[in-house]
Parts: structure tokens; sequence; C-alpha cells
């Protein structure tokens, strides 16, 4: 009956020593997969942020051409004017000298 007995409580200690093995091994796994996952959120943040600064740049590039176009529109208004103005005052200055004359 003794040695029944210190058999059963033997195996019983490894069965619980085994069971805890288990989950230790189980535990191990998961932990492991876990930090998998914060790097792969980490990941997915990073590329987030990129792709918000991506469109940001995209839309700042965008306002950028506009001005631009509008700067050159400018530009050409005023070489048209400063043409105007200089064959204005060439008309201007041959009807001044015919009234000299």
């Amino acid at each position: 009956p003794l040695v029944l007995f210190v058999l059963t409580k033997s195996v019983t200690a490894l069965a619980l020593i085994n069971s805890v093995t288990v989950s230790a091994q189980s535990l191990a796994q998961l932990s492991h997969r876990l930090s998998s996952l914060a790097q792969l959120t980490k990941a997915i943040n990073s590329v987030t942020v990129s792709a918000q600064s991506l469109a940001q740049l995209s839309h700042r590039l965008s306002s950028l051409a506009q001005l631009t176009k509008a700067i050159n529109s400018v530009t050409v208004s005023a070489q048209s004017l400063v043409q105007s103005l200089a064959a204005r005052r060439l008309i201007l200055y041959n009807g001044l000298m015919e009234l000299l004359e």
C-alpha cells in the first residue's frame, strides 16, 4: 500500500509538472506571438503615418503648383501691361513731336 501511495503521488506530481511545463511553453509561445503582433502594429502605424505625410505633401505640392500658375499668369499680365504702356508712350511721344514741328 505504501509503494502504491508513493507511486500514485509520483505519477500525480509528474502529471502536474508536465502540465506546468506545457503551460509555460504555451505562455512563451503566446508572448512571442504578442511581441510579433506588437511589431506588426508598430509597422502598420508607421505606414499609416507615412501615408498621411505623403497625402499632406501631395496637397502642398498641388497648392504650390497652383501658386506657381498664378504667379506665371500675373507675370504674363505684367509683361503685357509693360508692352502696352511702352506702345502708348511711343504714340504719345510721336504725337508730341508732330505738334512741336
